[in-house]
């Protein structure tokens, strides 16, 4: 098996082979000695949360891998001017030095916070007596949870998907810091990888985490062991299951966890289970979505956009108004006042999940229970009882009626597009369903000659230089 150089693994060092293992990045600007940080309990919760604020920086989830590029990559937004920061992303140019260079900035990124989770794992091994209570067990479940979830996303971006093969190669599972290469194993060998992560957390968090099978449902209190959904919780652990298992086409392994998740009866259909927290999460939004932003940085959807996302071409539905109480609409976007809504051409709509007055206001999604219904609607073996599933998200935004794939002559696999472009607008999910679909028409995309390349991001120029990788 080829070797890949993980080079991002090296970016916190002083020189280009210098070890690793003494540092620790506890926010995007600094860094502390290990002997230092990791001498009392609190320097591993410190830790901890510098892996959270660099997951919520724009280079990941922040802006890139929500709002912003993958959103864009999904055909969300009107991109006309070929000057936009976005548009050769949005044309696919992955030549182009602004695509390479957040490319680039997200594989560096990721891996550089793999690794502060593999030394933060490291750190605790034997020293459980620093802790208190059943916070080791909370830290290190909680630690393997996020190194799983990075490790995915970071599968789902630069692998080619399971329809191209299981066999086929992937990228790195980066487990322990060292300064030897890790070798490029396939889609399969990954995914092993991230579901045993995941499975080692479960058994940790089953039994420290208070917002898991431990919770007693008093508010704990240790402010550390509070707003347990802005942390990798037991149950946000078992939701990135079921999307690992979907990914990888086992659907019934993905569709048992889903209905799991789905009975449980503190866990309601749009509940989020993971967020990060960010301060600066509306002063990001509003750098691609106000009114007043420089031209080359905006992002919108136009007045045909949004009808495409809540209206529908059959007529049966349209006479009903079928969608026009979906609460999506006020919720989430807003229309630029300076246009004229009626006006097709130039009625301009702005993401407005993430600004001051949204429902997502310095919270930035990563996993919901919308999600987890979707999945177990795509899992049922009868297109209809997959539907009942969808209903179940839409009466929850305030769409009254039910869809009848029988009466209205509509199509499961339609509808459970729609159901995704909807809900995970700005949320960079959509992206995800396309390339796991395997689309060779993305709507909203022209003249793409090769659809499965264009869902495999190439790897960074160094990497190909130094790390004898197997081209894609």
């Amino acid at each position: 098996m080829k070797k890949i150089l993980i080079l991002s693994l090296l970016i916190s060092c002083s020189q280009f082979f210098m070890s690793c293992e003494n540092w620790f990045d506890v926010n995007p600007k600094s860094q502390v000695k290990n002997d230092i940080l990791f001498e009392n309990e609190n320097g591993y919760k410190t830790a901890l949360f510098g892996i959270y604020t660099t997951m919520a920086t724009p280079a990941l989830y922040g802006q890139e891998l929500t709002m912003s590029l993958l959103d864009v990559l999904a055909q969300y937004y009107t991109i006309n001017d070929n000057y936009h920061n976005f548009y050769n992303a949005s044309i696919y140019n992955y030549e182009a030095s602004t695509v390479k260079s957040k490319f680039d900035a997200i594989w560096k990124t990721m891996y550089k916070t793999i690794m502060n989770c593999n030394n933060l794992l490291e750190n605790m091994e034997g020293r459980q007596e620093l802790f208190s209570g059943h916070n080791y067990e909370l830290i290190r479940g909680e630690t393997l949870g996020l190194r799983a979830y990075l490790h995915f996303d970071l599968l789902r971006m630069f692998a080619p998907s399971f329809t191209v093969g299981a066999n086929a190669a992937a990228i790195p599972y980066v487990d322990r810091v060292t300064r030897t290469p890790f070798p490029q194993l396939t889609n399969m060998a990954v995914t092993e990888k991230i579901l045993q992560d995941c499975e080692e957390a479960l058994s940790l968090l089953e039994v420290s985490d208070p917002f898991g099978p431990a919770a007693d449902n008093t508010e704990p209190e240790d402010e550390f062991l509070r707003n347990r959904e802005e942390r990798m919780n037991y149950y946000a652990v078992k939701a990135l299951m079921a999307r690992v298992y979907l990914w990888a086409g086992q659907t019934p392994k993905a569709g048992n966890i889903a209905n799991e998740l789905i009975a449980h009866p503190l866990l309601g259909t749009n509940r989020i289970l993971f967020r990060l927290y960010s301060d600066k999460i509306t002063t990001m939004s509003d750098d691609y979505f106000t009114v007043n932003s420089e031209n080359n940085l905006q992002l919108s959807l136009s007045q045909n956009q949004r009808k495409e996302f809540y209206e529908t071409e059959i007529t049966l539905r349209k006479q009903l108004k079928y969608e026009s109480s979906d609460n999506r609409i006020p919720s989430w976007l807003i229309l630029n006042p300076n246009t004229i809504e009626s006006d097709a051409n130039t009625g301009r709509y702005f993401v407005s999940k993430y600004n001051q007055n949204g429902p997502m206001n310095q919270g930035i999604p990563l996993l919901r229970m919308t999600e987890i219904q979707y999945i177990c609607a795509e899992c049922q073996s009868e297109p209809a009882k997959g539907l009942d599933y969808l209903n179940t998200v839409r009466h929850e935004y305030g769409i009254p009626a039910a869809f009848d794939l029988t009466k209205e002559n509509c199509v499961f696999e339609e509808e459970l597009f729609k159901e995704y472009r909807k809900s995970f607008l700005a949320e960079g999910q959509l992206f995800f369903f396309l390339k796991r679909k395997d689309y060779t028409d993305i709507p909203g995309a022209l003249n793409i000659e090769n659809p499965r390349k264009i869902f495999c991001f190439p790897l960074p120029d160094d990497e190909k230089e130094f790390g004898n990788l197997i081209t894609k």
